[in-house]
């Protein structure tokens, strides 16, 4: 009768410290789950800053090659405006479009 006992009482010790293993691994589990997703948020918040950050880049750089185009076609009006430079930009034309046809017909030259 003595050796139940004792044996009932192990198979009990050891169910409640099976329960305890348990419980404390389920209670890991949930903590690494919590882990995960503050560092899935921290890297979701990094990216997201990251990528406005970019977009505003983007933005001023549009910004100025707006402005160096303006500055481009305002300097080529005012030019093109004297009589000296209409006859530079002809020149400068025709320069191009002499280069342009003769890299369309390089392989008969060669």
């Amino acid at each position: 009768m003595l050796l139940i006992a004792k044996l009932r009482w192990l198979a009990h010790a050891a169910s409640i410290a099976s329960a305890t293993l348990a419980a404390k691994a389920h209670a890991f589990s949930i903590w690494l789950v919590g882990a995960r997703l503050r560092a899935t948020l921290a890297i979701t918040t990094a990216y997201s800053a990251a990528s406005k950050a970019f977009a505003a880049a983007c933005a001023l750089m549009r910004s100025g090659l707006v402005a160096a185009t303006l500055a481009i076609r305002t300097m080529k009006f005012a030019l093109v405006s004297t009589g000296i430079g209409a006859i530079v930009v002809a020149l400068g034309t025709a320069a191009a479009y002499l280069m342009e046809k003769l890299g369309q017909s390089k392989g008969f030259f060669s």
